[in-house]
């Protein structure tokens, strides 16, 4: 195998193509972060404490979950991953954002879902792999709570990094000092 730092991009690729069929099998995506050793997965019915497992989770939270940990845990957790879907093993993970190890999903706890938000980011991702995302789709997951501008852009980048740029820390100033281009945008046209 290469030592190819950016590897990691067909891996995704092929990931975010298996992962294109999985919105009715949510718990199984569970149990594949699982088990390369990826945790927790507490969730909440009430305000007070974790009271039960995650059983729902969309394809952004999925990658994010792998890139909640350092750059060696992560390319070792995503080889692993990987493996047990039978796609190509990455030999680096340069150029990925790290995700919030404590804002991982991008929905909230079970207690606060009420708008269908899992649903609405399963939505968002296929759209995104059928390149059908609208304005009014992007606008409409960023009222979910836990899922901001900045997240949402790095998700994107995860599923599709030869389309997307998560705008970011380190690529605003990039975009701003270098490219002379303003790194602010309200829509997903602007992105």
């Amino acid at each position: 195998m290469p030592d190819d730092k950016f590897s990691w991009v067909e891996t995704h690729k092929q990931i975010t193509q298996f992962l294109y069929s999985k919105e009715n099998s949510q718990k199984e995506l569970i149990k594949i972060l699982k088990s390369v050793g990826i945790s927790p997965f507490n969730d909440k019915t009430v305000a007070e404490g974790h009271d039960i497992e995650l059983d729902e989770i969309d394809p952004f939270t999925f990658f994010c979950y792998i890139y909640k940990y350092g750059p060696e845990k992560r390319l070792k957790y995503l080889q692993e991953i990987a493996k047990k879907l039978n796609v190509s093993i990455p030999s680096g993970e340069a150029g990925i954002p790290s995700a919030q190890a404590q804002k991982v999903w991008l929905f909230p706890y079970k207690y606060l879902r009420q708008n269908n938000e899992v649903a609405k980011l399963w939505s968002l991702f296929i759209k995104a792999v059928d390149d059908k995302i609208t304005n009014s789709d992007f606008q409409d997951v960023l009222q979910i709570k836990s899922t901001g501008k900045i997240k949402l852009t790095e998700a994107l980048f995860y599923i599709n990094p030869e389309k997307y740029l998560p705008i970011n820390g380190p690529t605003k100033l990039y975009l701003k000092d270098v490219l002379d281009i303003d790194p602010k945008f309200d829509t997903y046209t602007n992105i």
